[in-house]
C-alpha cells in the first residue's frame, strides 16, 4: 500500500465530474456530428462553455473543479479516442449514448490528453480528470452477438483494456494532473440482486466476476508514480434521468473491495435508502477519505440541511469526521441531454454542499 498523501486543495467538498450542457453546446455537438459544423468551431464553442463551468464552480466554492466531461458524447466515450475496436452509437435525442466493443481493442492514442491539458491552463491546483474503470467496459460495452466474435471471454477484453487505462491514468499523472478520478459502477452491480441474476443467465458468475473486477482495477493502479498526485474511486449506482438502476447495501462487496484496491478516496452514493447503511464502511482502511454522495443529482428539490448534518454524524461512527467530505452523489449529466436539473438548479446544489460542509468543519 502507499503512504498517505495530501488530499486535494479542499478537503470536505467534491463533486462527481459531469456538469449540466449548456444548449449552446448540445446544438454544436449534434451539427459537427450532422457534417454541419467544423471540429476547430465546435472546440472553440467547448472551450467557451467549459470556461463558464469553471467559473460556475468557483462562484459555489465547490473544492475540485472539472470540465464537465463537456467534450465527451458521455462519461465514458473517452474511450473511443484513445482505442480501436470501439463503436459509439448516439441517439438522435443525445440522451444516452451506448458504448460497445466491435473489434479487437488497440491503443491509438490518448484518452483525455486535451481535457487536462485545457484544465491544466484554466483551473489552477484544483481539478480533476475522470476516468472509467477496464473492467466497467468489460461488463457493460459486451454486445452479445458482436464483442463474443472477437473476445472469447469478458475477462480478455478486460485483460487489453487495462494498459490502455493504466498508460492515460500515468500520462496524466506525469503531466501534473492533481486529482484522477476511476469511475466503477461495475461495485455497485454486484450488490444488486436483478444484475446478479443477469449476469448469470449470460453465463458470468458474479462472485468470480467481482473478484476478476478487482485484479483488473488492481492492474491499473500498479506501478504508478503518486507522489504528487491523489487518486479517488467512484462507485456509480446508475444515474439515468430521473432514476437509478442499482439497489443493494455495499455490505456485499465493502470489506472485499475496500481493502483490495490502493485509491486514496471512494466516492460513494448514499442519496436513496436504496444505499443502505453506513455500516459497511467499517470495513474501510484507516487511511482512506471517503466522500458521501449525499446530494442527489437525480431531481432539483434540495436536501434538508439538518438531514444532511444527521447523516454526515451517522457516517462519521465508521469513519472519522475528518477523513469524511461531502458531495452531489453522481455527475449531473452523464452525457448529453436530458437530465432533470437546470444549470440554476446544479448551482444550488454545489453551494448547498458547500454550505454543510462549514457547518461540520468549519470551512469548505
Amino acid at each position: 500500500m502507499t503512504a498517505q498523501i495530501p488530499a486535494p486543495a479542499t478537503d470536505h467538498t467534491d463533486h462527481v465530474g459531469s456538469l449540466v450542457r449548456p444548449e449552446r453546446l448540445i446544438a454544436a455537438q449534434q451539427a459537427r456530428d450532422r457534417g454541419e459544423l467544423s471540429e476547430q468551431v465546435l472546440t472553440g464553442i467547448e472551450d467557451q462553455c467549459i470556461l463558464q463551468a469553471i467559473e460556475l464552480q468557483r462562484e459555489t466554492g465547490i473544492g475540485v473543479l472539472t470540465d464537465g466531461e463537456f467534450r465527451r458524447r458521455s462519461w465514458m466515450a473517452g474511450l473511443a479516442r484513445g482505442a480501436e475496436g470501439v463503436t459509439i452509437e448516439a441517439p438522435a435525442e443525445r440522451v444516452r449514448s451506448v458504448l460497445g466493443i466491435t473489434g479487437k481493442v488497440r491503443p491509438r492514442g490518448r484518452l483525455c490528453e486535451q481535457e487536462a491539458r485545457f484544465l491544466k491552463e484554466h483551473a489552477g491546483s484544483r481539478f480533476k480528470i475522470t476516468i472509467p474503470c477496464a473492467a466497467y467496459y468489460m461488463l457493460r460495452a459486451w454486445w452479445p452477438g458482436v464483442t463474443d466474435q472477437v473476445y472469447e471471454s469478458r475477462r480478455a477484453l478486460g485483460e487489453d483494456l487495462v494498459p490502455i487505462i493504466h498508460d492515460e491514468v500515468r500520462a496524466l499523472l506525469a503531466e501534473g494532473v492533481p486529482y484522477v478520478q476511476l469511475d466503477a459502477p461495475h461495485y455497485a452491480m454486484f450488490v444488486d440482486e436483478q444484475t446478479r441474476a443477469r449476469l448469470r443467465a449470460d453465463g458470468f458468475d458474479p462472485d468470480e466476476g467481482l473478484d476478476t473486477c478487482i485484479e483488473l482495477d488492481a492492474a491499473i493502479l500498479n506501478g504508478l508514480d503518486r507522489r504528487q498526485a491523489h487518486i479517488g474511486m467512484h462507485v456509480c449506482r446508475a444515474n439515468p434521468p430521473g432514476g437509478s438502476r442499482s439497489s443493494g447495501s455495499y455490505e456485499v462487496v465493502a470489506e472485499k473491495v475496500f481493502n483490495s484496491l490502493d485509491v486514496d478516496t471512494w466516492l460513494l452514493e448514499y442519496d436513496s435508502p436504496r444505499a443502505g447503511g453506513f455500516e459497511p464502511l467499517r470495513f474501510m482502511p484507516a487511511h482512506k477519505k471517503v466522500v458521501l454522495g449525499l446530494v442527489t443529482t437525480k431531481q432539483p428539490t434540495l436536501e434538508d440541511p439538518e438531514t444532511l448534518l444527521r447523516q454526515i454524524d451517522q457516517a462519521a461512527q465508521y469513519v472519522p469526521l475528518e477523513r469524511l467530505a461531502l458531495s452531489p452523489q453522481c455527475g449531473f449529466a452523464s452525457g448529453g441531454a436530458g437530465y432533470p436539473l437546470s444549470i440554476d438548479d446544479q448551482r444550488h446544489k454545489l453551494e448547498l454542499v458547500v454550505a454543510t460542509a462549514r457547518k461540520v468543519w468549519g470551512a469548505a
